[in-house]
């Protein structure tokens, strides 16, 4: 049995920084690589794309999982035309992680949500960022299959920031950029991208930015509805936000020996999330699952 993912070239945005994470763990286990790359594909026809995908998933047998990193940022057209040979010229396992969405983040290649449903409804496995994404993709059409969730983002990359004094002050997360990181080490916190809680996506995905902070020692603050607070919870990197608190709030309730103690977290965590771990146990779930789906009686 072969285990292969999906990576995109020729993107350049946090989908591209996603897949490479991805890319970098599935490497160190030896799985192979599917190569996607970005094209204007509207002017290949139907039989020219199916010739293209013959070529690109030529590897790929009946005794292969398929890790299909979605949306491939192609459009919803060609990575139909990637699931179809992936699951019927194929015949593998496919598993697929939902990234984003394209209808939100790129709606002039995915124009509608029913097409990417149909797409997951192919799936044999399906991980998602959060139950609250799992609910709604339910809601507007996702079959019963079997789901995992993605903890955290990793942030398989050198890094380091020099130790500054912090003024304890929050700074909301908008780019990952380092000069971006300093502002927010100078600052003391991170406030994650995630705060509109009334916004239905910023529950559904887990900030990406999170084990970029956690590599760089900046403790984060998120609300408690996200997908990513038990994790901060559990491993105390940073502060949970409740409905009823706002920042200045939390900032009254947390001391500086608090945010000390968060720091030092982060310090035990960061090699872990440097190492890709937490995507590398994702992976090895998802094709330990995909083998009891198939084999168990």
């Amino acid at each position: 049995m072969k285990v292969f993912y999906t990576k995109t070239y020729n993107v350049w945005n946090d989908n591209t920084r996603k897949h490479d994470i991805v890319a970098q763990a599935a490497q160190k286990m030896d799985y192979d690589e599917v190569s996607l790359f970005k094209f204007n594909d509207t002017y290949d026809s139907d039989d020219e794309l199916h010739v293209r995908m013959q070529g690109i998933t030529a590897a790929v047998s009946r005794d292969s999982i398929v890790i299909f990193q979605y949306p491939s940022m192609v459009s919803a057209r060609y990575d139909g035309f990637v699931m179809e040979h992936l699951k019927n010229t194929c015949s593998a396992k496919v598993a697929v992680i939902v990234e984003d969405l394209g209808s939100r983040i790129a709606p002039s290649d995915y124009k509608q949500l029913s097409d990417e449903i149909d797409l997951f409804n192919k799936a044999d496995l399906l991980i998602v960022q959060s139950t609250e994404m799992e609910l709604y993709l339910k809601e507007n059409g996702l079959k019963e299959m079997p789901v995992l969730y993605q903890r955290v983002w990793d942030y398989p990359y050198d890094f380091c920031l020099d130790e500054l004094e912090i003024d304890k002050k929050v700074e909301q997360i908008h780019d990952i950029s380092k000069q971006h990181m300093l502002d927010l080490k100078k600052a003391g916190l991170a406030l994650s991208t995630t705060t509109d809680w009334e916004n239905k996506y910023g529950l559904m995905i887990n900030p990406f930015e999170t084990g970029f902070c956690i590599c760089a020692g900046i403790p984060v603050i998120v609300p408690e509805q996200t997908n990513i607070a038990d994790f901060v919870s559990r491993y105390g990197i940073g502060f949970v936000m409740s409905d009823d608190e706002n920042i200045d709030d939390v900032l009254n309730r947390i001391s500086d020996e608090d945010i000390a103690k968060a720091k030092e977290q982060e310090k035990k965590l960061a090699p872990a999330v440097a190492d890709g771990m937490f995507t590398k146990l994702m992976l090895q779930e998802v094709v330990c699952r995909i083998i009891d789906n198939t084999c168990l009686i």
